[in-house]
C-alpha cells in the first residue's frame, strides 16, 4: 500500500497499535520508496511480477522525475552548465560558471543561487531559475604633461568603458610645441586617438621654442 507524503504519518512495521496508524501485519522483505505517487494497480502488477515470475505482466517504463534549469544574464556574459542537459534527475548536481565578455566582469548570482562565487553549483530538487549578473568595466585614462602646455580629451570623462576611443589633442603654451606622446601613446600626432580596454597613463611632451 502507500502512506501519504502530504501528512506525517507514523509507520509501525509488525505490530498493531490501538490507533489508525498505518500498519503492516506480517512479514516484510523488502520496501521501495518512491519518489512520485504510484496508483495500486502499478503496485498490484509490480507485487504479482515478484511472486509469480510465471505469469510476468509487463508494466510502463518507471516514470523518472526531470526539473528544469533555466539561465538568465543581467549584462553582458553567459554561462556554462556541467553537466549542459534539457532537464535533470532528481538530485543531479550542475556546475555553473559565469564567462563574461571582454569589458564586463561577473559581479554576483540571484535566484535561486546567491554569492559570486564562480564556478558555484546548484542540486536539482525541483525547477530553478538563476541569473547571472555582470556589471562593465570601467577605465581611468591618465594625463601627463611634460613642459608647458595641456592636453583635451574628447570625450572628456572620469572613466571609460571598455573599446572607447578617446581623441587627445596637446595645446602647447606660447613660446612652446608639442613634440611626441610616450606611455600608453606614442608618436607625434596631434591629435591623436587612444582605445580603454584597461587603465592607461599617457604624457604629452612639449619643447621650448
Amino acid at each position: 500500500g502507500t502512506i501519504s507524503t502530504s501528512n506525517t504519518v507514523s509507520a509501525f512495521i509488525g505490530s498493531n497499535p490501538p490507533n489508525s496508524y498505518e500498519t503492516w501485519d506480517g512479514v516484510i522483505d523488502e520496501a521501495r520508496i518512491s519518489n512520485i505517487a504510484r496508483d495500486s494497480s502499478w503496485i498490484k502488477t509490480s507485487f504479482n511480477n515478484q511472486n509469480n515470475s510465471d505469469e510476468f505482466a509487463s508494466i510502463s517504463e518507471e516514470e523518472i522525475c526531470q526539473f528544469y534549469l533555466t539561465i538568465n544574464i543581467d549584462g553582458n556574459g553567459y554561462v556554462t552548465k556541467d553537466p549542459d542537459q534539457t532537464s535533470y534527475d532528481y538530485g543531479t548536481v550542475v556546475e555553473l560558471t559565469a564567462v563574461a565578455d571582454p569589458g564586463w566582469t561577473f559581479d554576483h548570482w540571484s535566484g535561486d543561487l546567491t554569492g559570486s562565487d564562480n564556478p558555484e553549483t546548484i542540486t536539482m530538487n525541483e525547477d530553478k531559475e538563476v541569473t547571472a549578473h555582470f556589471t562593465e568595466d570601467q577605465y581611468t585614462l591618465t594625463i601627463s604633461t611634460e613642459g608647458n602646455g595641456y592636453v583635451i580629451k574628447d570625450p572628456d570623462q572620469t572613466t571609460y568603458t571598455y573599446g572607447t576611443v578617446v581623441t587627445l589633442t596637446a595645446v602647447a603654451d606660447p613660446g612652446w610645441t608639442f613634440d611626441h606622446w610616450s606611455g600608453d601613446l606614442s608618436g607625434s600626432d596631434n591629435p591623436e586617438t587612444i582605445t580603454m580596454n584597461e587603465d592607461k597613463e599617457v604624457t604629452a611632451h612639449f619643447t621650448e621654442d
